[in-house]
């Protein structure tokens, strides 16, 4: 097909041999630039097929969404050795997908390595401490991304964002800034035009970081989020 280019199946029970199936027969499609797969059960098994597209370097794809999947670390391990070879996605959404620390830091590298990523997706995976420390190197060298998405805060990655002059939209995955720290990140976080944090916050502390200077001189935009783990995966 030489005229579709965007392509949806989500929440379709599409299992790992037909996405393997799928993902072999898009190698060498010059016109599809939107895949979205989100919500399937393709699981590690397609995960070396999925690979094997991005390293191509017949396919034009742009975005690719695998988010609610059950990739697993393993899965997500393998995407990101081929998000090293990459040089065309501009997006990439892997949310639920119980992608551990291990994997997240091999996708940390590549983002190091790999300019045309613009917007990533990775909120509710089991990332832990250990995998939001790898993105902090990250952060420090990786001048193209817009949208980045982490499950906690740090204060090394509050510096390193400070010295990032790209990533606009950031995404709390949980809220387990110091309450006593919260007007700090908002106020001094200057070129963050959009936070998003979930579960309970301190409205008031909220507040207290909208109204510094620095904060109200950017107009920002702020979100609180309580139900998007819910929504996504049905």
């Amino acid at each position: 097909n030489t005229t579709i280019k965007e392509l949806a199946l989500t929440s379709m029970n599409i299992n790992s041999k037909s996405a393997i199936t799928l993902s072999k027969s898009l190698i060498g499609n010059r016109t599809l630039i939107k895949l979205n797969l989100s919500g399937n059960i393709i699981g590690s098994e397609a995960a070396p097929a999925f690979a094997d597209l991005l390293k191509s370097t017949d396919s034009a794809l742009l975005q690719l969404h695998l988010g609610c999947n059950n990739l697993g670390s393993k899965g997500g391990t393998i995407i990101g050795f081929a998000l090293k070879e990459n040089k065309v996605l501009q997006g990439i959404d892997l949310r639920h997908n119980n992608i551990g620390p291990t994997a997240a830091a091999i996708i940390a590298e590549a983002l190091q390595i790999n300019t045309s990523l613009k917007d990533v997706y990775l909120e509710w995976n089991a990332i832990r401490d250990e995998g939001s420390q790898a993105f902090e190197q990250t952060l420090e060298v990786n001048l193209s991304m817009r949208f980045l998405t982490l499950p906690k805060w740090s204060p090394s990655i509050h510096k390193r964002l400070k010295q990032n002059r790209r990533v606009q939209d950031l995404f709390i995955q949980a809220t387990n800034i110091a309450p006593k720290l919260l007007p700090e990140v908002l106020g001094k976080a200057d070129r963050i035009t959009m936070f998003h944090f979930c579960f309970q916050t301190r409205l008031d502390l909220v507040v207290s970081g909208l109204q510094s200077r620095s904060y109200v001189r950017r107009q920002r935009r702020l979100e609180g989020r309580d139900s998007g783990r819910k929504g996504m995966c049905k």
